[in-house]
């Protein structure tokens, strides 16, 4: 058992108890939901995954002798990684 202090009322209440003794306030709901795990995704990793792939590619094709076009599917591939690390 840990004590905790109320946010409301400032007294040190029990984490398992199910209301503040002092001002009412529920306690247990509080406590269970900070204690659930929330999954975060970002909905840009799919636009990072290609802009690493046409930087790749690009890289291999400008090294291999493509000329012009290794470079410009490098650099467009870099402009879209960059896009995606800003989408959320």
């Amino acid at each position: 058992m840990a004590l905790i202090k109320c946010s409301e009322c400032g007294k040190a209440v029990s984490d398992k108890a199910a209301a503040r003794p002092g001002c009412g306030d529920p306690l247990l709901a509080a406590a269970t939901a900070a204690k659930t795990p929330v999954r975060v995704v970002r909905a840009g990793w799919r636009w990072e995954a290609i802009g690493a792939l046409l930087v790749i590619g690009g890289l291999i094709a400008a090294v291999a002798g493509a000329g012009g076009f290794g470079w410009f599917v490098l650099i467009v591939g870099l402009v879209i990684f960059v896009i995606g690390r800003f989408i959320n």
